[in-house]
């Protein structure tokens, strides 16, 4: 019995050796987990040796701005950085993650926003956002064009407050494009984080429209301090009498034509506007985005009232108040509204206000009779109000690069928009190209949006430096518009290193500090996904077979021996 069994199971040795069968199973696997580094630290040696038993980490290093994918489509991903954020994260990528490596400076730069029109004879203002690492009691943010200091401001900081934006004042050294420095300085003078600004200084006269379909002398005062600056050029229309009105300027009439190529309109004698003049000044602020200043001389009445904020008429001051450099007696002070901003106040109610309608503004000027005393102040407060006014209005073609530094070889969208009163023509052409130094010029396509009136394409400057770029529309009249980007090999754009909160947030992961990884390191062990991964063996292809094989065999041969069989 025994040599039979013997027998048999070497027989079915052979047998199942012959059929070779296939044995499937699902067996545990380590989840893989990237970690990318963008910056110097020691966070990713610290974050693999916790993360190790549970993950099998990979450490990759690469630039923010490189163009290989940051993070793989397979696995998870934690990303570490001084605030850039990856020039791409993988669509299909499983971030959980990001690491802040804590910063050299006691407070760095998160972001810097100018205006994309400033005049050379006139002032900028760039917003400054700041984050402090380590509260220094006090900043300077310092603005440095060309080695020359051209604006600075002094910031105190309160305990609690860990976050800033900081208004600073420059003033531009020549017309064209211009490359900003801005940089941090502590309480004891050294130097901290630094970024940098291309922007692109003009020096043309904008167009300043003023209507009176009635005299006042507000309104000619006004014109009279308008007319010593520089950075306008007046024009309009003072109407005397029924039968006789004095005009500036080619175009003197409100008319759409005379409103194509103007920025702001100030208004006088506002209760004698008609309602076509009101719906024509309507479509001028909401449509074409304009700045519309309203000097009035008495509370909101007629058609124009429409366009403004209710007020009412206060008694007259037996001593005349300031009003931001301008001073006055008698006012109209206006209700305050969600659509409605303070520009100057008298004990807290607006005396200046302005109006959001649609893409501009209605500034009503409410000082009745600030004419009466004006002095040297009142010449330079209005060259700074409609200053301020034609800047925020803007051209009437505009061109905006989305980033306005840009590594070499980098690239961002380009958008041009056209904005006018009229309804767009039936065609339109653009043209646009960019102007770096010593590279020659190179066309940029644009191609239409779902907005009949802008356009937008890829601009991909070749070389570095401060590069003009140059775009147009004919419709059919041709109108020109410039801005400025700059290439440098030195990245340092302030916009960025708020980006990856928003890269990591975006991907529903976790953003930490670098001196404080457990937070993170908690949750990337609590979300270790469960991986299996089946696998097919050929167990009868084992070499070990033989070995029972052959014992059997053996055995019975023994056995048979031993019985006196052959």
């Amino acid at each position: 019995m025994t040599r039979r069994v013997l027998r048999l199971v070497a027989i079915a040795i052979a047998f199942a050796a012959m059929v070779d069968p296939r044995v499937t199973r699902d067996v545990p696997v380590t989840p893989s987990l990237t970690i990318v580094s963008l910056a110097q630290s020691d966070s990713a040696a610290r974050l693999a040796a916790a993360l190790s038993p549970s993950y099998e980490v990979a450490t990759l290093s690469t630039r923010p701005d490189g163009n290989a994918a940051a993070c793989p489509s397979a696995g998870s991903c934690i990303v570490i950085s001084n605030g850039d954020p990856p020039q791409r994260l993988t669509a299909g990528a499983a971030v959980l993650g990001g690491v802040r490596v804590k910063p050299e400076s006691d407070v760095v730069i998160t972001d810097a926003v100018a205006p994309s029109d400033t005049h050379v004879h006139g002032g900028g203002l760039i917003n400054v956002s700041l984050r402090a690492v380590r509260v220094p009691g006090l900043s300077v943010v310092r603005v440095v064009d060309d080695g020359v200091v051209v604006g600075e401001t002094r910031h105190e900081w309160s305990g609690a407050s860990t976050s800033a934006i900081v208004p600073v004042e420059w003033s531009p050294l020549a017309a064209g494009a211009r490359r900003l420095r801005i940089t941090v300085i502590d309480g004891g003078g050294g130097e901290g984080d630094a970024a940098d600004l291309g922007v692109m200084v003009h020096a043309e006269r904008s167009r300043v429209l003023i209507y009176e379909p009635q005299a006042t002398w507000l309104g000619t005062f006004v014109r009279r301090a308008l007319a010593q600056d520089p950075r306008v050029t007046v024009t309009g229309q003072t109407r005397l009498a029924p039968a006789l009105a004095v005009s500036r300027g080619p175009a003197p009439t409100l008319t759409r034509a005379a409103l194509d190529d103007v920025r702001t309109v100030i208004v006088g004698g506002a209760s004698a506007v008609s309602a076509a003049d009101v719906l024509l000044l309507r479509r001028f602020v909401a449509l074409r985005g304009g700045s519309l200043i309203v000097l009035l001389d008495g509370p909101p009445s007629g058609p124009i009232a429409a366009l403004l904020p209710k007020g009412r008429l206060t008694a007259r001051r037996a001593q005349p108040a300031n009003l931001g450099g301008i001073r006055a007696a008698e006012f109209v002070v206006f209700t305050a509204a969600d659509d409605v901003s303070t520009v100057e106040s008298i004990d807290g109610s607006p005396v200046i206000a302005s109006r959001a309608i649609g893409r501009g503004r209605v500034i009503a000027f409410g000082a009745l009779d600030a004419w009466q005393h004006r002095d040297q102040q009142f010449g330079r407060f209005w060259s700074a109000l409609v200053a301020d006014a034609g800047s925020a209005a803007g051209d009437t073609l505009v061109v905006r690069p989305a980033q306005t530094v840009l590594p070499p070889g980098g690239s961002t969208e380009l958008t041009l928009e056209w904005r006018a009163i009229e309804a767009p023509p039936a065609s339109m052409s653009t043209s646009a190209e960019v102007q770096c130094p010593e590279a020659p010029a190179q066309p940029v396509r644009m191609w239409p949006t779902g907005r009949p009136t802008v356009f937008r394409g890829v601009l991909a400057p070749v070389g570095t430096g401060l590069c003009e770029v140059r775009a147009s529309i004919t419709t059919p009249a041709t109108l020109v518009t410039t801005s400025a980007v700059l290439v440098t090999d030195e990245f340092t754009t302030a916009s960025s290193r708020s980006g990856l909160d928003g890269a990591i947030a975006a991907h529903g992961g976790l953003l930490v500090d670098s001196y404080d990884l457990a937070p993170l390191v908690a949750r990337a062990i609590q979300h270790v996904p469960n991986q299996r991964r089946r696998v097919e063996t050929h167990a009868m292809r084992s070499p070990l077979w033989i070995i029972p094989f052959a014992a059997c065999l053996c055995a019975e041969w023994w056995l048979r021996r031993r019985d006196g069989l052959r």
